[in-house]
């Protein structure tokens, strides 16, 4: 049985895990002094993404896979980018097997029947539409007609019954007038 450290707010880390953390820290620094063995002035890109990357013992396996390519670039062996040589083979694969295929050619009579009729009940469709605009715009512009109708009708009896009620005081008041100079 290992024993199991406590270590503030992290929880119990057994013998193992710390051993097994310590050679991983042990290799990445094996792996540092491997890289700067080599002269990387040729590729400072690869060299500097594999120093970031020897901060974490996680990355081992990823770390020594570059290191070796990159000796491998280093040494003017190392083969063509594998992406690059995978696509152009999918690429060819894919232009043989896609070959171009003799079409049937469609009947023009039938697609030019069925596209003319189409054509047709669309065309009647924004007729019907159109129509029916123009309508609701006919309705409405006959019942503004008649709201402006009944409102002159309105203002006309208004006016009226206020010139009747003028003209009534004012005969009321006149003949008290009248009757006052006459005597």
């Amino acid at each position: 049985m290992a024993k199991e450290k406590s270590v503030s707010g992290k929880g119990k880390i057994s013998r193992e895990d710390f051993e097994a953390f310590k050679f991983g820290v042990e290799r990445l620094k094996a792996l540092e002094a491997e890289l700067n063995l080599l002269d990387t002035k040729a590729f400072p890109y690869e060299a500097t993404s594999i120093r970031k990357k020897l901060k974490d013992v996680s990355l081992i396996p990823v770390i020594e896979r570059e290191l070796s390519e990159l000796k491998l670039k280093i040494e003017g062996k190392a083969p063509r980018n594998k992406a690059v040589a995978k696509r152009k083979v999918v690429k060819k694969v894919k232009v043989k097997a896609v070959k171009p295929k003799k079409k049937a050619k469609p009947k023009k009579k039938v697609s030019e029947k069925v596209s003319k009729e189409r054509n047709a009940r669309l065309k009647r469709a924004r007729l019907k539409r159109i129509k029916a605009k123009e309508e609701a715009e006919a309705k409405k512009e006959a019942e503004l007609k008649k709201i402006k109708l009944r409102n002159a009708r309105l203002r006309k009896a208004r006016l009226k019954s206020n010139f009747s009620n003028i003209e009534k005081d004012f005969k009321k008041g006149f003949g008290k007038d009248i009757k006052r100079i006459t005597g």
